[in-house]
């Protein structure tokens, strides 16, 4: 993702940090400043709001770790304002699995819960009752106030936990409780349906709490509604694609003819027959015949554009690619691979031998021409 720098990696997985996540320190200082706290308030707000975004990379590493039981690798995880996300590079497809994937999440906060919940009781009951009056619509009793932040530290991040996980197992996209009830419902149906009751149920959510939202004057509360409605609106999509290159086949859209590149190529070469416009990325070869990679289309873009790089070879922009297709891989499959070698094009092996190619513009000419299903329930 733009905009997002890597800050730790666990377990092989990079944690990533958004640009826009420094705006929640400025929009605490801000709401924290203008409540008359001090500076002294405003640093344990942002030591509470680092430990809750701790909580959710623990969560995110549920999904992630329990994906990776099941052979689903993990690109990176995500930080943002909004939460954090584990970025998949495929989801699970067997309901068993999806169940267990989308519930890991939640239960890294009930754990963490379970954890904090006994501490609290014991080190700080009271500010604990506070809390809890106060997360159940209650109010303060006058007087009963702690003078310091930290009491209420430890607490706080307890309710949070138990509040994340409530949340997170909402029946509605993007929240986890969406694929627990897509994976459930995947049990009598097929995926693709069960992808549109779980959708459409989460749409409804959605409504709901955009009108409550509207309704009590919470403009937070509104947009949450609203991204929910798209979040769900965007799972279908996706499912509708996945059932569409899930139908196809890597030889069905196979290019038999293509250039090949060697690493030794002049880059002027390259250009003019990128001029020809009949192909946009090329396969690198060694000067062996061996397959080495890949030339992106996009990279001879910005190197036909400066002067320096038109006098350089192939092997100085080539991506090195490890992964190819058969002719029988679904075309979901092609396109899994792609994303996750970063590529816009792949080479089709029958054994040893390369006989042809498949690109990314090739599957989304398959899912332009897919037709269109309305109806809730296909046979």
């Amino acid at each position: 993702m733009r905009g997002a720098i890597q800050i730790a990696k666990f377990f092989d997985i990079p944690v990533r940090l958004h640009w826009s996540f420094f705006l929640l320190f400025v929009y605490v200082a801000y709401m924290s400043q203008r409540q008359g706290d001090t500076w002294n308030d405003t640093g344990w707000s942002f030591l509470f709001m680092l430990a809750i975004f701790g909580c959710v990379v623990l969560h995110e590493f549920g999904h992630a770790l329990m994906a990776r039981r099941y052979g689903v690798d993990t690109k990176d995880i995500i930080l943002s304002p909004i939460g954090g996300i584990a970025r998949l590079y495929r989801l699970p497809e067997l309901p068993g699995q999806e169940l267990m994937v989308a519930i890991a999440g939640p239960m890294v906060n009930i754990l963490i819960a379970a954890i904090l919940g006994p501490f609290s009781w014991w080190t700080a009951p009271d500010e604990l009752g506070q809390l809890f009056r106060l997360f159940t619509g209650g109010t303060l009793a006058p007087g009963t106030e702690s003078a310091s932040f930290l009491p209420y530290f430890i607490p706080a991040l307890f309710l949070l936990n138990i509040t994340l996980a409530v949340f997170n197992l909402l029946p509605a996209f993007p929240m986890d409780g969406g694929r627990v009830l897509r994976a459930l419902l995947s049990f009598r149906f097929s995926r693709l349906i069960a992808t549109r009751i779980a959708s459409r149920i989460g749409q409804v959510m959605s409504l709901l709490l955009a009108g409550y939202g509207l309704q009590e004057g919470n403009i937070v509360t509104a947009l949450i509604g609203a991204f929910i409605f798209f979040m769900a609106s965007q799972e279908y999509r996706q499912a509708k694609m996945d059932d569409t290159l899930r139908a196809g086949k890597v030889e069905d859209i196979r290019e038999p003819l293509f250039t090949r590149l060697y690493l030794t190529d002049p880059i002027t070469h390259v250009l003019e027959i990128a001029q020809t416009g009949q192909e946009k990325h090329f396969l690198v070869f060694q000067e062996d015949g061996a397959w080495a990679g890949v030339m992106h289309g996009a990279k001879l873009g910005n190197i036909a554009k400066d002067p320096a790089l038109r006098q350089s070879i192939v092997l100085d922009h080539y991506t090195p690619v490890w992964t190819g297709l058969t002719p029988h891989d679904s075309l979901k499959t092609a396109f899994e691979r792609m994303y996750q070698a970063g590529t816009p094009i792949l080479p089709v092996f029958s054994g040893v031998e390369i006989v042809g190619t498949v690109s990314m513009e090739a599957l989304q000419k398959v899912l332009k021409a897919r037709p269109h299903k309305r109806r809730l329930f296909q046979p």
